[in-house]
């Protein structure tokens, strides 16, 4: 969901729906803007070793003369998935002696800064 303001002529709140797909070394996004089929981004993230590298798209922001939208806030999850019986993704075999693995997200944004978060996952030894 994305916060267009309390200005913004097409309404504040919008959604966007995401499907994704496999490719070679890479996972290809699609976002369908849920109010207005028409805007569309594609995102491809580059799948290295453990490391997955997204570039989002830039979105354009409402109303003008905003260059863009800036992304607030970032939820993800990964529900787990398999097919004919094999996981997409598997956990190392045991869990630290910590009790929980931990996620490192390095997000770089339009301006220039850099953040980088943690994030830990619980798991049983």
């Amino acid at each position: 969901m994305s916060d267009q303001g309390a200005d913004s002529p097409g309404g504040r709140y919008t959604r966007t729906s995401l499907t994704h797909f496999n490719n070679q070394d890479e996972v290809v996004g699609i976002g369908v803007n849920d109010q207005i089929p028409a805007i569309k981004t594609i995102d491809r993230t580059s799948l290295d070793g453990t490391t997955s590298t997204s570039h989002f798209p830039l979105f354009p922001g409402l109303p003008p003369p905003e260059p863009y939208t800036p992304v607030k806030s970032l939820y993800i999850s990964f529900p787990p998935y398999q097919r004919d019986g094999r996981a997409y993704h598997l956990t190392p075999p045991t869990c630290p002696a910590v009790g929980y693995w931990t996620f490192t997200i390095d997000f770089s944004y339009q301006d220039g800064v850099s953040q980088s978060i943690e994030s830990h996952s619980p798991c049983e030894q």
